[in-house]
Formats: structure tokens, sequence, C-alpha cells
């Protein structure tokens, strides 16, 4: 059964994010020390305050964009590009209508890429295009149907695509669902598993193969903090054993995208690829990703008040995209590198260097989950014998 109300194409939310160890099994004296609002207070000012007082030098220039001069229309040039120029950029963004991905597409329009928007909410998608037109009239800005959770539709975006664009540079993976009870797609996946990682998989096998080969390009995994208290029970991924938690659920698909993310970027290395896979995390950020995903919790008034009042102190999208931003166009970042806030815990700060979860790491675990991964949605790549039906050749080594 699918739920046709879930629809969630921006990432991260302060709110949601201070709550997620009230529903992922955390001891009760942690559960009970982060529902004060002391811990709120701490969480909000240590980023600044640790970068003010414990200065992180970082190997990564910032990455930057100055607000738009009303004397020249909103357009803007900026001089941080790694990716080669050519006649015409393509960038794709999943999830752009709102929130990350909607901030993210606009600092990419404003550095001469065409943008392809995937969204499944078409009328909340065309109020977005139009709004980011008015702001760059001459931009290339497209949308292409796109719901993650179905997998014929990942395919026929890919197939559009194609037929509209038959090249790529870059590949934003930033739409996302979280804390919606336990449903599952016609093919039975659970929905955070199928919308948070196993579609943006299949999608990124299909168009893996329209980069250009003498081109450097690029693929960037958005991903969050709570990939930090995920597990990966390989041979329950689908929830079909565990006591279903809404936001363990969400922090699970978070945590395999991650492990994707690195074993990703180890194949293409491995291929000698120019195409390069990194990630980025937008750390404690004022979104809405909980709210549109259908995900609500009790409050009582005193807290309420406060998370009321916090949120002029918490980073808005518009600043936390940066590290998306750092990851898509940094000229020092490498393959496998994972971009977030340099401030205290990656909470806030400067976009700088971020901690890659330890299972991450672990080349047999991402094995086994590319294995399971191509199994379930059927998309096989820079794997031995892999052929995807359609399209063309899948890239394998």
């Amino acid at each position: 059964m699918r739920v046709s109300c879930v629809c969630q194409c921006c990432e991260s939310s302060s709110i949601c994010g201070g709550r997620l160890t009230a529903r992922t099994g955390v001891d009760r004296a942690v559960r009970a020390r982060r529902s004060r609002p002391l811990y709120w207070l701490f969480a909000a000012v240590s980023g600044p305050v640790s970068q003010w007082y414990f200065p992180r030098a970082s190997p990564w220039r910032r990455y930057t964009v100055d607000s738009l001069p009303a004397s020249n229309g909103g357009q803007q040039q900026n001089a941080h590009r790694n990716i080669e120029d050519v006649d015409e950029k393509i960038a794709i963004v999943t999830g752009a209508h709102a929130g990350l991905g909607y901030n993210t597409t606009q600092k990419l329009l404003r550095e001469g890429y065409s943008v392809v928007m995937g969204c499944r909410c078409l009328e909340t998608a065309n109020t977005a295009r139009e709004q980011l037109l008015k702001e760059a009239p001459e931009a290339n800005l497209e949308i292409i149907p796109l719901d993650l959770s179905v997998p014929d539709s990942v395919a026929a975006f890919s197939d559009a695509f194609a037929a509209r664009f038959g090249r790529l540079n870059l590949l934003i993976n930033n739409a996302a669902i979280m804390g919606v009870p336990l449903t599952r797609n016609d093919a039975g996946f659970e929905l955070h598993l199928a919308t948070n990682y196993l579609g943006p998989f299949a999608l990124t096998g299909l168009l893996l193969p329209y980069f250009e080969g003498d081109q450097p390009g690029r693929i960037v995994n958005v991903g969050r903090l709570a990939h930090r208290i995920g597990k990966l029970p390989l041979d329950d991924i689908n929830w079909q054993r565990d006591h279903y938690k809404p936001m363990a659920a969400y922090d699970r698909s978070k945590l395999a995208w991650q492990c994707f993310t690195q074993e990703l970027a180890r194949r293409l290395a491995a291929c000698d690829s120019t195409v390069i896979a990194v990630g980025a995390h937008p750390g404690f950020a004022a979104t809405e990703i909980g709210n549109k995903s259908g995900y609500t919790q009790p409050k009582g008034p005193l807290r309420q008040w406060f998370l009321d009042r916090m949120r002029g102190l918490i980073p808005g999208p518009e600043v936390a995209c940066e590290p998306i931003m750092l990851a898509a166009l940094g000229e020092e970042v490498e393959n496998g590198d994972y971009c977030g806030p340099g401030g205290f815990m990656e909470f806030k700060g400067a976009s700088a260097p971020a901690k890659v979860h330890k299972l991450a790491h672990d080349e047999d675990t991402g094995r086994r989950l590319w294995a399971l991964s191509e199994e379930m949605t059927g998309v096989y790549f820079l794997s031995a014998g892999a052929t995807t039906p359609g399209g063309p050749p899948p890239n394998t080594c």
C-alpha cells in the first residue's frame, strides 16, 4: 500500500533531527537529557561558539554565495568551479522543489548549470520553477516527474532525461522522506528504504552511462546526521522481522545511503572513472522534511515555546545547503569525501570535511549491500557481468 500524501523532497529538519533519539532506542537517560530545553540551547549555540573558541583549519575553501545584487537582475558569477566549462553543464537535483533541493538548484543556476528538477509533486515543482525563473529568466530549468518509491517512475525519469539531454555532468541525490508509518510500495519495500535508498541507488545506476567519459563528473549523495545512530542488519533491511519504528527506519535508510556512497566511490576508482562520488550533510538545519512527510510528535507547551524561539538560531536551507554545494563544486573535494558543517558535532558552521561512519569504510559490508541492492532493484552496474535492460550499456569495469 502506498501513501499518496507522502511527498518530501528536502532534507534535514531542526526539530525532527532533535527528536531522533526519542524514537530509536537510545537509553532513557540520554532521551531525558535531550528533552530538556537546555540541551536545545546548547545545540544551537555550540556551533558558532566552538568555531570562535576552537578555530578549525579546513583544507577546503568554504563555498559561499553572496546575496544577489539587485542591479544585475539576479545574475552573479562565482569563481568557485571545478567542473570544466562546456557549452552546457547539466545537473539533476532530486527533490528540487523545496528546502535544500530548492536552494541547491538556485545556486546551480547562478553557476550557469542547466538543471533538471526530479520531483514527485508537479504542482509544487511548477511553483518552485516559476519562482526560480524570476531570478534567472534565461536559465534552462526543466521538470521531469520522479517518485523514487516507484521503480517504474525511476526508469521513466531516466528514459525521459536520456531523450531530452543524453549527457550529464552532476547528479545530486537529495530527495528523502522521514518518519512515516509502516508502509510498503507495490514491490513490497518499506517506504523509507524505497525512497531514501533503493530508488536513488537505481537512479544512479541508470544515469551513470550518461556521464561523459572525458569530462569530470560528480555524484553527490545527500545524507543526514541520523545515520550515526542507525543500524544496518542486511538480513532484515526491509523490516520483515524487527519491530518497526519510523525514525529507526529513517536512520537505517541513511546509514545504507552512506555505505553505498563509499562503495560507489571505491568502484568508480577501481574503474579509473572520471566520475567521483561524494557525500554531504546539512547538519542541524531548519527545513520541513518532518512536517511534509507526515511526521508528528506530541509536544508540551514549554517545549513548543522553546522550539519556536530556537528557529532563528538554526540555519535555514539557504545556509544548510552549503556543504552540498561544496561537494558538488569544491575544487579540493576528492572521490569518497564527505562534506558537512565544521562546527561542534557537525551541527552547524562553515563547510568542512565530515566524519564518515565506520561501517561505511567496511568493504565487505559495502559489497554485500551493493549485491543486495542490485537484487532488490534489478539495476546492476559497476559489477562483473552487469546487465541492465534498456538504455545504453551499463558502466562496468
